[in-house]
């Protein structure tokens, strides 16, 4: 059975980086997920700036991390943990529950954050329930930009940070927006045929406008693949 790591596509986008793609594969087998549909975001230091490793074991990081960020979406919940800081082989994680938890964050040592859902509301479909990634997974994007902001805290000279994102098995998800009435509904009844679409890697200094333009710019990538625009 083919999986992350022999997926051609994605190795080719993130060969140059490839922690990138084995930090997605431990995350997503860590969590039982790797053969469900998932939406992750992953960032890292930039190669060539000061090395930046995270204190995980300092309250006050993990008091920042665990908060996650303010907000009314009970998908993900802004990550704000719900259960004290959980340790991880490369850090410490912010989960809603211990047991078979619905979306995870993690930041690691070596100051890289990775981010997942994989959890998506039913849509019904010639009589079948079907899992939808909805329009407002945009949000996402800026949530976890925030958080990562938020828990680095950076000083005058923000660090130069690489990011990504991949939505895994894309063919099992298809694609539901906010009506002018009200509610979601599936906009195409055929999900995407790539097994997993790899966004490409940017860069932007934490914390800055172009950092959080990024973010907007991924969330586009996102429901562009759909023929979309976020709403």
């Amino acid at each position: 059975m083919a999986t992350i790591l022999d997926d051609k596509l994605l190795s080719l986008r993130l060969e140059s980086r490839p922690e990138f793609q084995l930090r997605l594969a431990e995350f997503l087998h860590s969590y039982g997920v790797a053969d469900r549909p998932a939406l992750v975001v992953q960032a890292r230091r930039a190669p060539g700036t000061e090395s930046g490793t995270v204190d995980v074991d300092d309250p006050e990081v993990q008091k920042r991390f665990l908060a996650g960020m303010r907000t009314n979406n009970g998908w993900w919940q802004g990550f704000r943990s719900m259960t004290a800081v959980q340790a991880t082989f490369h850090g410490i994680a912010s989960l809603p529950t211990r047991e078979q938890p619905p979306w995870a964050a993690e930041v690691h040592r070596d100051g890289h954050f990775i981010a997942g859902i994989w959890k998506f509301p039913e849509f019904s479909i010639r009589g079948s329930n079907v899992p939808g990634l909805a329009d407002f997974y945009v949000e996402m994007f800026n949530d976890f930009f925030q958080l990562l902001a938020s828990t680095l805290q950076a000083g005058s000279e923000p660090p130069k940070y690489e990011v990504t994102a991949s939505l895994v098995c894309a063919p099992k998800l298809y694609y539901a927006k906010r009506s002018d009435f009200g509610g979601h509904h599936v906009i195409s009844h055929d999900p995407l045929t790539i097994d997993y679409l790899q966004w490409p890697i940017a860069a932007a200094q934490v914390g800055t406008l172009e950092w959080m333009s990024l973010a907007a710019q991924m969330g586009k990538a996102l429901t562009g693949a759909y023929g979309d625009t976020p709403r």
